[in-house]
């Protein structure tokens, strides 16, 4: 007992613990365990570098020479670093239609998939967060930074129906509770349908006119030059405020010359600034209807 205290004793004396587990048979001799007591290894971590300085001015400045931006609309674009972008892209089995000869893309989704790359490589030089994709009926992506990472979803050929109304709601509800203004992207080639198949321009007029102005801006690009599929967008875009429509490439090219004259450069690059623009800068959005003019407020 007495050896016990001594030995308790000098344990503490020289914070020492023998080992009591498992329970060894003890035969009055000293013990000859000892451990190995060492300290904790030691570690070299390297700090890691500092993420490397984007310079977005050097990014927007090599944009706007490879697509040949408008010098005219470049002083505007910086105006993309309020919104949060959204595209709602129409997926439906019409767009695999094919193009006339006079577009080097060869259906309605080819060249739909060449202005969302645009897109994409313009709005994140503003918006560092990128840009959602939303589809009519494939799964999306969020926070789209490069056109590489979501080129996959673009691969499955266009399939099903139009149900723009539906998903158009799913976005507003969305992003209403967010503090920053929201750009919607609408690119599509026919008349929204609901689940059945049936057309509901009316329900869909609706939802665009109950939408909050002061927030939502809607941009709609007609992937079709057939008025009968296309011209309830027009229709739309003179009746409700904040929202633009423009042709495919090549019918607004010859709109736009006949306003500003046939020597206008007007170039894809040019088309996809005014996409993205013409809801926010109705200066964008007039023009192929009157003189250029630019002035643009966000109202």
């Amino acid at each position: 007992m007495e050896q016990n205290i001594t030995k308790n004793y000098e344990n503490r004396r020289y914070n020492y613990t023998y080992p009591t587990a498992p329970q060894y048979p003890y035969n009055n001799t000293q013990s000859t365990y000892k451990h190995n007591i060492q300290s904790p290894p030691s570690y070299n971590i390297a700090s890691l570098p500092p993420p490397p300085i984007i310079d977005r001015s050097q990014l927007f400045e090599e944009f706007c020479d490879e697509y040949e931006i408008s010098r005219k609309f470049v002083e505007k674009i910086a105006m993309l670093s309020d919104f949060n972008i959204v595209f709602i892209i129409d997926d439906s089995g019409s767009m695999k239609t094919p193009l006339d000869n006079n577009s080097k893309f060869e259906t309605r989704w080819d060249e739909l998939k060449n202005i969302v790359k645009i897109s994409i490589r313009l709005a994140t030089i503003f918006n560092k967060n990128g840009i959602d994709l939303q589809f009519l009926n494939r799964k999306g992506h969020e926070n789209v930074k490069s056109y590489n990472n979501v080129e996959h979803l673009f691969n499955p050929a266009p399939f099903g129906r139009t149900p723009l109304t539906e998903k158009f709601n799913q976005v507003i509800r969305k992003y209403t509770p967010l503090s920053k203004q929201v750009l919607v992207v609408i690119a599509t080639d026919g008349i929204p349908t609901n689940k059945y198949g049936y057309p509901d321009i009316k329900e869909f007029r609706d939802a665009l006119i109950e939408k909050n102005h002061s927030k939502f801006y809607v941009s709609f690009l007609a992937c079709s030059d057939q008025k009968e599929d296309i011209g309830y967008l027009n229709k739309l875009d003179k009746k409700v405020p904040n929202v633009d429509t423009i042709d495919d490439y090549i019918s607004e090219l010859r709109e736009v010359r006949k306003k500003q004259g046939r020597n206008f450069s007007y170039t894809i690059g040019d088309h996809v600034v005014r996409l993205l623009l013409g809801p926010i800068c109705k200066e964008m959005d007039q023009l192929d209807e009157k003189k250029l003019i630019l002035k643009c407020h966000i109202l």
